[in-house]
């Protein structure tokens, strides 16, 4: 694990740097350590990419958790609630803010996939690029909001549902932040490794479709579906980790593994 301090100092960028400068600084430095780039010495190359990747998220999962990071403040809307410490919220009006806060982010993931966003390529573009830091900046609403409402009360329930969710929110956000930088893979442990990966990512992106845009669109719930391509997913993720642990796709695998298994959890604690 990296400390946040470490992170900034790998990529070579100022805690002040914008989320796109960051991004920019990883792919530069990606390319120059990505192993098709030092044939000559694999191992290191794959150590210094995860290390690189680990910095990566590490400072944009700490962004996205931490309300008072430079880029995109967490500022409260006209109609969000605002409580003091000593309130003590009625379940009835939990149950109102948390639905309130879930159903923004909902409305948040559809625009994702409405807009094929999880294409790098297409987030790129301008217009697109916009769309997305709005998004994002709904996403970290919906989850602090939610923490907040976790100060006001103790009820395991309420508290299940709002971990549950706040999690789900975090490790998509996570999963859309990973850059896979793609280069000719002369070196085989990484191109098989990539394969498994990819079918992975391939599967859990069916399933995230399903759960949070075909549905919509379609008036009804394939959810049989959704579940055996989620299932198939963690399969092949778990499945790139235990047999390529040293290729440079570990990190990347591990941050969808951890947002499958949210979504499973999700899922059964929602939907059932």
């Amino acid at each position: 694990m990296l400390t946040l301090e470490e992170s900034y100092t790998l990529l070579q960028v100022p805690k002040n740097a914008s989320d796109a400068e960051i991004a920019k600084a990883f792919k530069k430095l990606a390319l120059l350590y990505h192993p098709d780039k030092n044939p000559h010495r694999i191992e290191w190359a794959n150590k210094a990419m995860a290390t690189i990747n680990v910095a990566y998220n590490t400072i944009m999962a700490h962004r996205f958790k931490d309300k008072s990071t430079v880029n995109e403040k967490v500022t409260p809307q006209k109609k969000e609630p605002k409580f003091k410490k000593e309130d003590i919220l009625r379940e009835d009006l939990l149950t109102q803010y948390f639905i309130q806060y879930r159903e923004k982010a909902k409305d948040a993931l559809y625009q994702y996939f409405q807009y094929n966003l999880y294409n790098l390529a297409r987030r790129d573009m301008p217009a697109n690029a916009d769309i997305f830091k709005k998004i994002v900046v709904q996403l970290r609403r919906s989850y602090h909001g939610i923490d907040n409402l976790c100060e006001y009360t103790n009820d395991e329930e309420f508290l299940q549902h709002f971990n549950i969710f706040k999690e789900l929110l975090f490790t998509f956000y996570k999963s859309s932040e990973c850059l896979n930088i793609i280069d000719s893979y002369a070196n085989i442990l990484d191109v098989e490794a990539f394969r498994i990966y990819r079918q992975g990512d391939d599967y859990l992106l069916r399933s995230q479709k399903e759960i949070f845009y075909e549905r919509h669109n379609r008036g009804f719930f394939k959810k049989e579906q959704a579940i055996t391509n989620l299932v198939k997913a963690i399969q092949l993720l778990q499945l790139t980790l235990a047999r390529f642990p040293q290729s440079s796709w570990v990190v990347e695998s591990q941050i969808k593994l951890e947002h499958a298994l949210s979504i499973e959890k999700y899922l059964k604690l929602f939907f059932e």
